[in-house]
């Protein structure tokens, strides 16, 4: 195997590794809601999951790409720099994910018939309350 694979094999496993370990959480969760509390809140909770993946997607796009503007200006010694990316990548993860909370509480309704149920969208008020403090930079 080239120098070119290998590097690329080094970037790929770690990143499958991390989205086998978010989805076998999910997987866990989903047998102890249902086993636990029972079907209806296991149902309740996966209407939710396709707006919280959008959340997530949309939410982790600053953090990653300000991590990567972070390490190339420290990497050229330019400190101040990588504070004010930095600062930057944070003051867009608090924005957006305080615009996706409200948009999420304001629409519950509207996405939860959208997800193929009408009547649970005091559940989606209450996982979109969560959205702030689950988005952080670099988490």
């Amino acid at each position: 195997m080239n120098a070119k694979a290998k590097s690329l094999f080094d970037y790929i496993f770690p990143a499958v590794g991390g989205l086998f370990a978010t989805y076998l959480y999910n997987v866990v969760d989903g047998i102890f809601i249902g086993q636990g509390v029972g079907a209806s809140a296991l149902g309740a909770v996966n209407i939710g999951v396709p707006f919280i993946t959008f959340v997530v997607a949309v939410a982790a796009m600053f953090p990653m790409g300000g991590a990567t503007i972070v390490a190339i200006r420290m990497g050229r010694g330019d400190e101040e720099g990588a504070n004010r990316a930095f600062m930057t990548a944070f003051s867009l993860t608090l924005a957006v994910s305080v615009f996706l909370m409200a948009a999420g509480m304001l629409f519950s309704r509207q996405i939860v018939v959208l997800s193929g149920a009408g009547k649970l969208s005091q559940t989606m008020q209450t996982i979109c309350f969560a959205i702030p403090p689950f988005q952080s930079p670099y988490s």
